[in-house]
């Protein structure tokens, strides 16, 4: 349903029924800056402050088979 609701199609749908409804188009856009998500799993997110410098990391738990969970890293980027 997720990868359904952002196709172009769904969109163009989404936004006339907005626009019928009144609603103002917003200065805001989002896009991916990994380029490889969005991911649906379940995620732990950390923002990592020191003085100015700030990191963004997205992890998942892996289930521990041979041994205790671990984190999966998916995403980790250098904030300016």
């Amino acid at each position: 349903m997720i990868r359904f609701a952002q196709t172009r199609g769904f969109t163009a749908v989404m936004r006339g029924l907005a626009r019928a409804a009144g609603a103002h188009e917003h200065d805001v856009r989002w896009r991916s800056a990994a380029g490889d998500g969005p991911w649906f799993s379940n995620q732990l997110g950390t923002l990592e402050l020191d003085g100015r410098r700030a990191t963004v990391r997205l992890e998942r738990p892996i289930p521990g088979v041979a041994g205790p969970p671990r984190l999966e890293r998916l995403f980790e980027r250098r904030l300016a």
